[in-house]
């Protein structure tokens, strides 16, 4: 039986919004040649969640992730977070950047 790789999907904001599409794409490609499926969970976390509900992410937004065995992340902290709040314009990025990838057991 072939392996398929759970992949979350996080668009982010600005450019990711085009950009992950078309990795998709790739992937999917990647995936038909290879012979491996994908699970992809999306999830609609960037700046617009922000505004509209004052977090980034859910309280467990780091645990939801952890279940994938990877994280095809478009863009996040784009100028629009900048100006929201930029004492936390790198917050989103530092939670990902200490989280482990479970595909590699790499931090």
């Amino acid at each position: 039986m072939a392996r398929t790789l759970r992949i979350a999907v996080l668009p982010g904001d600005g450019i990711g919004k085009e950009t992950v599409p078309e990795s998709l794409k790739v992937l999917d490609a990647a995936s038909r040649r290879f012979g491996f499926g994908l699970r992809l969970t999306h999830y609609d976390w960037s700046c617009e969640t922000y505004k509209a509900t004052g977090l980034m992410m859910p309280a467990d937004g780091l645990e939801q992730l952890a279940k994938s065995d990877s994280v095809l992340l478009g863009a996040v902290a784009a100028y629009v977070w900048v100006r929201l709040a930029p004492s936390l314009a790198r917050e989103p990025v530092d939670g990902l950047d200490r989280s482990r990838a479970p595909a590699t057991g790499r931090r």
